[in-house]
């Protein structure tokens, strides 16, 4: 929540708005911070660092993130 927006929806202060990003958009970031094939970036920025403590919690991540584009 540092760069991004306690609401997915919304710009934070340094990552894009990701609610309803799919679940190879957050596996790639969040573990090998890199894009799908043909995935334009929003940002260009090279803040992200890698979270690999995270990688059994992606299904949980791109359900909250579903939820929230709901909520849009």
């Amino acid at each position: 929540m540092a760069c991004h927006n306690r609401d997915p929806n919304l710009a934070g202060s340094k990552g894009p708005p990701i609610a309803g990003s799919s679940r190879e958009l957050v596996a790639d970031r969040i573990l090998y911070l890199k894009y799908p094939p043909g995935y334009k970036p929003k940002r260009t920025t090279h803040n992200m660092r890698a979270q690999p403590q995270l990688a059994n919690r992606i299904d949980d991540l791109v359900a909250f993130l579903a939820e929230a584009a709901k909520k849009k």
